[in-house]
């Protein structure tokens, strides 16, 4: 996968990222799903279902933006490069989490 700088220079991510240890990068990881959880959870709680609902269908909205607005800043706006990026996630998403993500996405999105 690559990168673009502003002044378009190529970044090979795969030499960027080597020089971190894959276990490092797995608690990292597993640190910041434990942080993204847990301030879900925090901002979710509430005594009635309705705001419970209210919060979380909030949050969600959050995190679908942020997402896409990472995936547009890593690729400086350029389409194919979010496309490729978005791909990326996607499979990864399917081998971490061992779902048919594109099923499950249209069954909650649609």
């Amino acid at each position: 996968m690559v990168k673009f700088t502003k002044e378009r220079n190529l970044i090979n991510l795969s030499e960027v990222s080597s020089d971190t240890h894959l276990t490092d990068r797995i608690e990292a990881l597993k640190e910041f799903k434990h942080e993204v959880a847990s301030s879900l959870l925090k901002f979710t709680e509430a005594n009635k279902d309705s705001e419970i609902e209210a919060r979380l269908s909030a949050s969600l909205l959050f995190l679908m933006h942020i997402s896409q607005e990472i995936i547009r800043g890593f690729a400086n706006s350029d389409k194919e490069i979010e496309k490729t990026l978005f791909l990326e996630a996607k499979k990864q998403a399917e081998r971490a989490y061992k779902t048919n993500f594109e099923k499950k996405s249209q069954q909650y999105f649609h």
